[in-house]
């Protein structure tokens, strides 16, 4: 009468497989832990190590459908020199000086309310800089702009090559590439 005739089983051999049970589930909730407490929480944490040559150009481009299905739908992505009475960036160009404001944008765009748009800007292959995030309370329509001079990071308009990448909604849309002499 000592031992279970159904079974076949002994408290020992019980105890041992729900101890390993135990330390399976503690070691995935430690590694779950260390994962979420060690990922990026903020833009400027996610450019560190980032390079243009590691990213899919083909992924998520303006014209993608998964923008669309969202209710997104985004102009063409430019670089140039100023901006009109409407906010859209004007005198387009591939070139700039080192001492001048590059604007960079996306022409007549529809972006819902409440979805964030931010760039990083790429310097010789390396994310240098992001913009601050924005979004609309309200449905916006129309351009949108973001501008890197001297006076917002004189560390990124060394004499180069750049690219600018538009984030909508986290993720990558599109780019637009230019050269600081």
């Amino acid at each position: 009468m000592g031992m279970d005739k159904n079974t076949g089983s002994t408290p020992a051999a019980n105890n041992n497989q729900r101890n390993a049970i135990i330390i399976v589930v503690v070691l995935v909730v430690i590694v779950g832990v260390f994962l979420l407490l060690n990922r990026p929480s903020t833009p400027e944490e996610v450019v560190e190590g980032t390079n243009v040559a590691d990213r899919d150009a083909g992924d998520n481009q303006a014209g993608d459908d998964t923008f669309a299905s969202e209710g997104i739908t985004l102009g063409e992505f430019v670089a140039g020199s100023g901006l009109d009475r409407d906010s859209c960036v004007i005198n387009e160009t591939g070139s700039f000086d080192r001492e001048d404001s590059i604007y960079v944008g996306l022409l007549n765009s529809q972006i819902p309310a409440n979805t964030p748009v931010f760039v990083r800007l790429y310097a010789n292959g390396q994310a240098v800089e992001d913009t601050e995030e924005v979004s609309s309370p309200e449905d916006f329509q129309g351009c949108l702009w973001f501008e890197f001079s001297a006076s917002t990071g004189a560390e990124v308009l060394e004499s180069g090559d750049y690219e600018a990448e538009i984030f909508v909604n986290t993720r990558p849309a599109d780019t637009v590439s230019f050269s600081v002499n």
